[in-house]
């Protein structure tokens, strides 16, 4: 079992689970706290490779095990960040924050600080997306007990989920630091953190930097390779291959299926797919990427998912010349103030200001404008500036 945990942190996810299946069978015959170790590593693997239902069914038993045969509550505090990650991972937000909570709290109560680290840094994970600044806060805490304990790979994914929170918020210079305090610390080449921050450098702008992912060098785990694949679409819009990013980001979306929309890496690709498939005129695309979304139960979806694909529809709404077409725009745009994220919100504003124009409203639309070229400030977004600029110089039509 401790085999296959180490095989599986590298990524070598087929391996794990072909030493710990037949481990398992083994355990099995005499069930105790060993058995309840394994299922909570095969469960891991089953989540990280996208195979959720197995990974629910193997944390549950986990849990009922550990329960049944009194594990000691440093197990115990494992067994629930087990089942916070799969109930977290298919979408379940309560479910799975709770479990978390339980587990920081019984491993704060044995002292097991590894586990404390593990168990707040998925829970910033969880948060992410439905309450950035509390995830930010619970992903520091993550890290101080990560760095105080020599906790390497909590390092890591708590600087991950940091970030994570830090670029939702629009903090991105934050952000940006704590990618300067892993490199500080000889991280800076350690997924996710290495293509996060060449996310943020496609977002700004800027030449992508010459670093290779280590440490999860297999694409078994499927948040790394939408990680890849999401980068990857952001420098290729960023050059202006609309086209190629499209099909890339699309990619990524395609993985809902195995990490749920709850997930980051599923709130950043969604909005891409969808402005890029209204740039393209792409409307069988445009259509798949509403679709997926609509087929999510309500709760599952973030704040930001729900005002894109209103933002999305509102767009076709423009396009196609319905008459509540400024309303569905103007809802949107408030849907994305609520959800406080400064670059999307940028995106709906740059809508918005050209329907303005199209109406012959220049002073509104240069007022949107204007607060799209702050947000662009305020970020270090020299594409974002460089559209605002573009929609600024756009004439007003006459009529």
């Amino acid at each position: 079992v401790r085999a296959a945990e180490a095989i599986r942190v590298q990524g070598r996810i087929r391996e794990a689970k072909a030493l710990l299946e037949p481990a398992l069978a083994q355990l099995m015959d005499e069930p105790g706290a060993d058995t309840v170790d394994g299922l909570c590593a095969l469960a891991a693997a089953e989540v990280f490779s996208g195979d959720l239902a197995a990974g629910d069914r193997l944390a549950a038993e986990a849990m009922r095990l550990a329960q049944a045969v009194g594990v000691p509550e440093p197990l115990l505090a494992r067994t629930f960040t087990t089942c916070g990650i799969a109930a977290g991972m298919s979408g379940r937000l309560a479910e799975a924050s709770a479990a978390l909570r339980e587990a920081a709290r019984l491993a704060d109560r044995a002292g097991a600080a590894t586990e404390r680290a593990r168990a707040l840094l998925n829970l910033a994970d969880q948060l992410n997306g439905f309450d950035d600044l509390a995830a930010a806060e619970v992903a520091r805490e993550a890290l101080e007990v990560s760095r105080r304990t020599g906790f390497a790979s909590g390092l890591v994914y708590a600087s991950g989920n940091l970030a994570d929170a830090l670029l939702g918020m629009g903090a991105w210079d934050e952000a940006a630091a704590v990618f300067d305090d892993a490199e500080r610390d000889g991280f800076a080449d350690r997924s996710p953190l290495c293509e996060l921050r060449g996310m943020l450098d496609a977002l700004r702008g800027l030449p992508p930097r010459a670093v290779v992912p280590t440490g999860m060098e297999s694409d078994e785990d499927v948040q790394t390779a939408v990680t890849v694949t999401l980068t990857a679409a952001f420098k290729a819009a960023a050059a202006g291959d609309r086209a190629g990013a499209l099909g890339l980001a699309r990619s990524a979306v395609g993985a809902a299926g195995e990490l749920s929309f709850r997930h980051p890496l599923l709130r950043w690709s969604w909005p891409l797919a969808a402005r890029l498939a209204a740039e393209l005129g792409d409307a069988p695309a445009l259509a798949d990427l509403l679709a997926a979304l609509d087929a999510v139960p309500p709760g599952h979806l973030p704040i930001l998912l729900r005002a894109e694909r209103d933002l999305a529809r509102a767009r076709r709404a423009g396009a196609s010349g319905a008459p509540d077409a400024s309303e569905q725009l103007a809802a949107a745009v408030a849907g994305l103030r609520r959800a406080a994220s400064p670059y999307h919100l940028a995106g709906g504003l740059l809508d918005q200001a050209e329907h303005l124009r199209l109406a012959g409203e220049a002073s509104s639309a240069a007022a949107v404008v204007q607060e799209v070229a702050g947000i662009a400030a305020r970020l270090g977004c020299r594409p974002l500036a460089e559209r605002a600029a573009l929609a600024a110089s756009q004439p007003v039509p006459a009529f």
